[in-house]
């Protein structure tokens, strides 16, 4: 009784081809969902403590409940509006955009609260913490603009690449 050759057996091939098939599928799908998958910093639903800067001691509780409702109001404008206009670690420009008001159901057109010292004020808070850690938030999104992107500097490449070429006959 003697030892019995090693034989491959058929189906060990396929296996392989079909292995490597899969990777080939795996990673451009991996390339695409990491490159597809962004960062993004977004202001915090809730103002930072150095936004609602109440004086506490110089505020009675009726003062503070009023200011601070108009500044969760003024902080919901920054999250609704200026968060899209201006990015994480743009500054700010001096004056507040026309957007950035209160006026509305809750506040009256001209109120102290709506008025335009109250709203320069929140501005100035608004641009000093700007900047701040504790205002901002990393979340992920979804975005596939890298694909239009590529493909409109693909294009233009190519572009540029024929009229080279049509310029080398003509010369």
């Amino acid at each position: 009784m003697g030892a019995e050759p090693f034989r491959l057996s058929k189906t060990a091939p396929s296996r392989r081809r079909h292995g490597t098939g899969l990777w080939l599928l795996a990673i451009p799908l991996g390339l695409f969902i990491f490159l597809s998958i962004r960062p993004v910093m977004r202001l915090r639903v809730e103002p930072p403590a150095e936004f609602l800067d109440m004086q506490l001691g110089r505020w009675d509780a009726k003062r503070r409940a009023a200011e601070e409702r108009v500044a969760r109001a003024y902080w919901e404008r920054a999250v609704q509006l200026v968060q899209w206009q201006h990015s994480f670690g743009a500054p700010l420009p001096d004056n507040p955009p026309a957007e950035f008001n209160i006026e509305g159901k809750d506040f009256q057109r001209g109120s102290v609260e709506a008025g335009p010292v109250t709203r320069a004020r929140y501005w100035k808070k608004l641009r000093e913490v700007w900047a701040l850690p504790q205002a901002w938030e990393k979340s992920y999104d979804w975005s596939t603009d890298w694909v239009r992107a590529s493909l409109v500097s693909l294009q233009e490449t190519a572009r540029r690449f024929v009229e080279d070429i049509l310029r080398s006959f003509r010369t």
